[in-house]
């Protein structure tokens, strides 16, 4: 059952209930339900047989929220799933969160975010979709659609214009009325009315002066009042600053036991007048909505618990990294590669042993699985491939990293490689391990998530042992690192290497009380082929960690050289670059677009050594491709793409799936043709929205900047070729609609799906107005040969702009250009003259 299209029984039913329920609950009672209960509930009333409800983040897997149980799907994030271009498939994709939030106990997922993407150095753009607003309303009603089919409940968040992390908790944004009601809004208004999540969070930045949680604008006057949601509006977690809260229209403040909305504080209210027994009635009647809406589940208890990261799931995550993963260069059609004529694949880079699952932050996701380049090529690739691996550089050691043909784990079976490691939920390594397992090597960057499943995501440890064969005899060093984390070395069970540093609070928003970085490197005599015991310890000192073990091994070349070496002996070179949650994420936003420490020096010496030269990026947003893109054959964006990742990224390379991801941001030539350039980060509590309505493409497209590449761009292993465009009218008057049509054909050899994208641009305004903005879209796949006619309706709303001086949206009489293409600027257009 969609959400768009309302069970008006069922609705009925509820709100009979919800009425029941609030003609029976006494004064303290309804004043007591718009406060959190402690961190992740919201209250209950058990003598009217209301239960607790627990709530949960995030938008790409289910974050653990304090529960033994911390390992879940985790899927590509919000960046890669608009990539798509594919509500369909991101409404699988909610559902499969939804089945997740039920078998983890909960009733409420806190997603998805939906901030616009106005400046690619936001820490947080990889959990948001999209710079366009449309594109991000419609998979986000999607995803909530998805999410809220299974019993549980979404909430969108968060409101809004919460477009960066530095300076946020003090921040207030500074914009006019049109901007926020044509870029900063619909983003919220579509999913909040086609899809109707049971709730709304507000964010931590202000708005023209007052606080998210406190804008009576916001909260009353446009979402309840004029936008007729019938969802609880709750705070950000330590998200409110003033007692106005309560007259601005939040309904829930979060965490409990809260400042400002606590039982006393509303009962206050209501004495002096500041809150109406209706008004206290209508935020109660909210949340018992949200509480009655998903009782069947809390009543359920664990009868879901088998959903959690089953094979289905898995299969969902993988064919979403699929059609997210975007082929930006194919030069000579590089790709896909020919497993029958290839040898041999260099396979390169910091990114690619581990599976990149996201940044730091509330929505790090821990799975019980994931698979990373490496191995999904190893998967993927017939037996006759020789792979061949060489990190080339790491992100956050220098040396390089111990690989796992020089380890055999203590007590691991025969033939094993790498690392035992045993992980502890204390910060002492005491007790038996919560948790069991080999790893290869160790180079992780765990962000905020939980190491493991059942591992804690605070106040853990971990200890690695194997035995370590050395290649040569000689003076080698170790390097031992720690992000947010102690470290203590041991060779031959003899301490060589101890920073194992000072615990600290480890709430999300506490600041560093110590140093982001413990370890350094130490000088040990090795024979070759003499094992020694080697033991890594590690704990968790503050919110966000990471660890590595590394090494420079006598007589060995420079780790790019060594990486430039194995590329020169291979028929095709993958170098998998980008980011971690050491560079971006809550609380963090990136400094440059530039790819951190080597990976530029990298990707060249890679390219030189091997004209075959692939480049695989990931990262939450785009990064700066124009100083070496042009020594490369073949370039794939891959965003975060979860823990099926790997594979996803091997079918691609390999020709068994066609990609089909298309851009759902600018990716610009550099940081200073960015539309917030000049205007962010603000001066530390104020930042101003100079670029007004012309944010992303429209602000290219406005200005005639040439990106490196366009919005909505991503290139097939097949063709189409769009023609016969038509309109059913050459003229439209105020109450009619309008259809466009064009036909798609798959002129290539392969099947493949193709993006179909309608701009529409307003050629006589009053107001400045962009060039072209994206009116619809359509998925659509198509077998050699074959031709589909896709339709679009354009309405009066999709002409219009929001006119400041009369405070109303209307479309002026003129003529208007309609272009239908692959991305922003390609393919057939026609006019149409509008009446109004």
């Amino acid at each position: 059952m969609h959400l768009d299209t309302p069970n008006v029984a069922a609705d009925d039913s509820r709100e009979v209930r919800v009425n029941e329920v609030l003609q029976a609950m006494t004064l303290n009672e309804k004043a007591d339900m718009l406060c959190g209960d402690g961190m992740w509930h919201l209250r209950g009333i058990e003598r009217l047989g209301l239960p607790q409800i627990r709530l949960t983040d995030c938008g790409h897997g289910i974050a653990a929220t304090g529960q033994a149980r911390t390992a879940a799907t985790c899927f590509p994030t919000a960046i890669g799933q608009a990539s798509t271009w594919n509500p369909e498939l991101i409404e699988r994709l909610g559902a499969a969160l939804g089945r997740e939030v039920r078998a983890t106990g909960n009733a409420v997922l806190l997603g998805p975010m939906v901030n616009i993407h106005r400046t690619p150095l936001n820490g947080r753009s990889f959990e948001c979709f999209s710079e366009d607003p449309l594109l991000t309303g419609k998979l986000a009603a999607a995803f909530i659609r998805g999410v809220q089919s299974q019993g549980v409940g979404a909430c969108i968040k968060g409101l809004t214009a919460n477009n960066q992390q530095k300076d946020q908790m003090e921040l207030n944004v500074v914009m006019d009325e049109r901007t926020l009601r044509e870029i900063y809004l619909p983003n919220f208004k579509i999913p909040l009315q086609e899809a109707r999540p049971l709730g709304l969070m507000t964010c931590y930045n202000g708005l023209n002066g007052q606080h998210s949680s406190a804008s009576r604008h916001l909260l009353r006057e446009i979402v309840k009042d004029e936008w007729g949601f019938q969802g609880f509006i709750v705070s950000d977690w330590r998200g409110t600053h003033s007692p106005q809260v309560v007259e601005a229209g939040l309904d829930l403040e979060m965490p409990g036991p809260g400042k400002f909305m606590r039982q006393e504080d509303i009962l206050a209210a209501v004495d002096e007048g500041r809150l109406t027994h209706d008004d206290l009635d209508d935020r109660v009647r909210r949340l018992l909505r949200a509480i009655i809406s998903v009782m069947p589940v809390v009543a359920a208890g664990d009868a879901y618990a088998d959903e959690l990261d089953c094979p289905e799931h898995r299969a969902v995550a993988r064919q979403v990294a699929e059609e997210s993963i975007i082929l930006l260069k194919n030069e000579d059609r590089l790709l896909p590669l020919d497993c029958q004529r290839l040898r041999t694949i260099a396979v390169i880079g910091p990114s690619a042993e581990q599976a990149l699952l996201g940044p730091r932050g509330s929505a790090a996701v821990a799975p019980s699985r994931s698979v990373g380049p490496l191995q999904g090529l190893r998967d993927c690739c017939d037996e006759n491939v020789q792979i061949i691996y060489e990190e080339g550089c790491g992100l956050l050691g220098e040396g390089i990293v111990i690989y796992p043909q020089f380890l055999t784990p203590t007590g691991g079976r025969p033939g094993a490689s790498g690392f035992a490691a045993e992980y502890f939920n204390n910060s002492t390594l005491e007790g038996p391990p919560i948790l069991s397992t080999l790893q290869p090597q160790i180079d992780f960057a765990w962000g905020t998530a939980s190491p493991g499943a059942y591992v804690g995501r605070h106040g853990w440890s971990v200890r690695w042992t194997a035995t370590l064969t050395p290649p040569v005899s000689g003076r080698y060093q170790l390097g031992a690192f720690g992000h947010h984390g102690g470290v203590r070395l041991y060779v031959d069970d003899q301490l060589v290497l101890d920073d194992w540093g000072q615990l600290a609070d480890t709430q999300l928003h506490q600041q560093a009380a110590t140093p982001e970085r413990y370890g350094r490197r130490v000088e040990v005599e090795l024979k070759a082929d003499h094992p020694v015991a080697l033991r890594m310890e590690f704990r968790k000192t503050l919110h966000t960690a990471a660890a590595r073990l590394e090494w420079t091994v006598p007589g060995w070349a420079d780790s790019v050289e060594r990486a430039a070496v194995a590329a020169a002996a291979a028929d095709v070179a993958l170098v998998c670059v980008g980011l971690n949650c050491l560079h971006e994420g809550g609380t963090l936003d990136r400094q440059d677009l530039s790819l951190p420490g080597r990976q530029r020096e990298l990707i060249e010496a890679v390219a030189t050594a091997n004209p075959n030269t692939i480049v695989a990026l990931f990262g939450g947003g785009p990064l700066e491709v124009e100083p070496w893109i042009g020594s490369v054959r073949a370039v794939l964006q891959a965003w975060y793409p979860g823990e099926e990742g790997g594979h996803a990224l091997a079918d691609i390379l390999l020709g068994k799936v066609n990609p089909s991801g298309r851009l759902p941001d600018t990716l610009p030539r550099r940081l200073e043709d960015t539309p917030a350039w000049g205007h962010y980060p603000g001066n530390g509590t104020e930042v101003r929205y100079e670029e007004g309505i012309f944010v992303g493409y429209r602000h290219y497209d406005a200005k005639g900047i040439e990106p490196s590449f366009p919005f909505g761009f991503g290139l097939s292993y097949t063709d189409f070729s769009f023609s016969n465009l038509a309109l059913s009218s050459p003229t439209m008057a105020a109450e009619d609609t309008l259809q466009v049509r064009v036909d798609v054909t798959n002129t290539g050899q392969r099947a493949g799906q193709e993006v179909v994208q309608l701009y529409l641009g307003d050629l006589q305004a009053s107001l400045p107005r962009p060039p072209r903005e994206l009116k619809g879209f359509a998925k659509v796949h198509l077998e050699p040969g074959r031709q589909t006619t896709v339709t679009f309706t354009l309405t009066p709303d999709d002409l219009s702009f929001f006119d400041p001086q009369a405070n109303i949206w209307r479309a002026e009489p003129g003529t208007f250009e309609v272009q239908i293409g692959r991305h922003l600027g390609h393919g057939p257009s026609t006019r149409f003259d509008y009446a109004g």
